[in-house]
């Protein structure tokens, strides 16, 4: 047992259960083993990796946002940038790297990063080193010193602690983290009835609130009235509010049980975009979209920007690609959206990848041989590999539940197609069942990626938030 799962079972016996925003708030920011405090967690050899760190391309054009919101904002001689949760410091390097192309910006302001981490804070300083402009620290955005302020939050505020109600007979209870009989972390629920909320819903929907969220940007927006400024607010979430809850935990790239390593693994939820826009226009703060990621740096000219480094590149930087499929994108939402207002599951079984990552996957073929996707327009067959956590966040912004991806080995293995091969094999003629067996081998094998299926195919469902979990996806 962990130091800090030791510590939280110790507090739950004494004091009884705790919420789960105490939960993830001890997990991620525990002065002495907290996620945050211990560790860099980003990029290919940490848990997760966030946009800056894909391409230079991210940051950069963030900067020649923020300098057209300076203008906007009737170009002060003194601003304040900043940047909530700077990870290792990429994006503002990035961004100081291009906000030079506007002087009168450039000389006007100061930089400030919002970091409670010790170990972020010394790379964020090594990354800075060389930057133009010298950054200075602080634990609490409202540290910051006064004046328009020009806020830049990426992937920030999915790491802010959430609470979870559920629907009883009696009313919404509070989702605890407390013991069960073995002395394990449990979620259960209060004994009191929650008297703020009257939604109407089924019986064990969930409603998840992140009052810290909207108190922080609460505060953000009351600064922006009073002395000016913009946030510019980038994650992944919701685009309304709805019922539902997103509670994950990520270690190593994979999904883990929440409450398995306190401290060793990034506890998020998707940020309500809605309620987020409610609070902030409650303070008298103007609320432009949200829009998709796609949509915002397509019209900031990300397309021309890769074009523009492709040709100073090297062959192999020039290879850096990313692959976007909007238009599957659009489906998954709109078939989330429905099964939200309607009930019922989508299952999508299909080869790709678990993780969104650089390269392209574009490939024609014709009589089972790879062939030019150019050559014979109509001729062949054109895919591409689908983004399966593309799909699952799109889905997730609508509102639904999402389950796996899982490999198709595992799916079918769980489904219990070996028993359903031996039973069909039991009447089969010898030749049927070496047919039976070797069509098991490829549909579960995962030795052989040319020949076999069960490994590069991937299933994922996605259903109505209060759908249980489905056979094919027991952990």
């Amino acid at each position: 047992m962990s130091a800090l799962k030791r510590e939280i079972v110790e507090t739950i016996a004494h004091d009884g259960p705790m919420t789960l925003e105490r939960f993830m708030s001890l997990c991620l920011t525990h002065p002495r083993y907290g996620y945050y405090m211990t560790r860099d967690p980003f990029g290919a050899g940490g848990d997760f990796v966030t946009a800056p760190e894909i391409s230079q391309m991210f940051g950069e054009l963030l900067g020649v946002w923020v300098t057209e919101a300076w203008r906007a904002t009737g170009a002060p001689t003194e601003a304040r940038l900043v940047e909530l949760g700077p990870g290792r410091g990429t994006l503002m390097s990035d961004v100081l790297r291009v906000t030079p192309i506007a002087p009168n910006f450039f000389s006007a302001v100061t930089v400030h990063l919002v970091e409670t981490s010790p170990v972020l804070r010394e790379a964020q300083r090594q990354t800075l080193a060389r930057a133009a402009k010298p950054a200075q620290w602080h634990l609490d955005f409202a540290e910051t010193p006064p004046g328009p302020a020009f806020i830049l939050a990426n992937e920030f505020f999915d790491a802010l602690p959430v609470r979870h109600f559920v629907k009883t007979a009696g009313g919404w209870r509070e989702q605890l983290v407390g013991l069960d009989a073995q002395g394990e972390l449990a979620f259960g629920l209060s004994d009191q009835i929650e008297p703020t909320l009257n939604v109407p819903a089924r019986e064990g929907s969930i409603i998840e609130v992140s009052a810290v969220s909207q108190k922080l940007i609460g505060d953000i927006a009351t600064r922006l009235v009073a002395q000016g400024g913009a946030l510019l607010l980038i994650d992944y979430g919701y685009e309304q509010t709805s019922l539902g809850e997103s509670l994950q935990a990520v270690s190593r790239h994979a999904y883990v049980d929440p409450l398995a390593a306190p401290g060793n693994a990034d506890l998020t939820a998707h940020v309500d975009f809605a309620a987020l826009a409610r609070a902030a226009r409650a303070r008298g703060a103007k609320v432009m979209g949200p829009v998709t990621q796609a949509q915002f740096l397509l019209q900031l000219g990300i397309e021309r920007r890769a074009e523009t480094l492709s040709k100073k590149a090297t062959p192999e930087q020039a290879q850096s690609i990313i692959e976007v499929s909007a238009v599957s994108q659009k489906l998954i939402g709109d078939i989330a959206a429905r099964l939200v207002a309607q009930g019922g599951a989508l299952l999508l079984i299909d080869y790709g990848y678990e993780q969104t990552s650089l390269g392209e996957s574009l490939q024609a073929v014709s009589r089972h041989a790879y062939v030019d996707p150019l050559a014979t327009p109509g001729e062949a067959d054109l895919t591409a590999h689908v983004d399966f956590a593309a799909l699952a966040r799109a889905a997730r912004a609508r509102g639904a539940k999402v389950m796996g991806p899982v490999t198709q080995a595992q799916f079918l293995l769980q489904l219990g197609i070996e028993r359903r091969a031996e039973t069909l094999s039991k009447k089969a003629t010898p030749e049927q069942a070496q047919s039976i067996i070797d069509a098991f081998e490829r549909l579960t094998g995962v030795d052989d990626a040319r020949r076999q299926m069960g490994q590069l195919f991937k299933v994922m469902a996605v259903t109505h938030p209060d759908m249980p979990d489905l056979p094919g996806f027991f952990v």
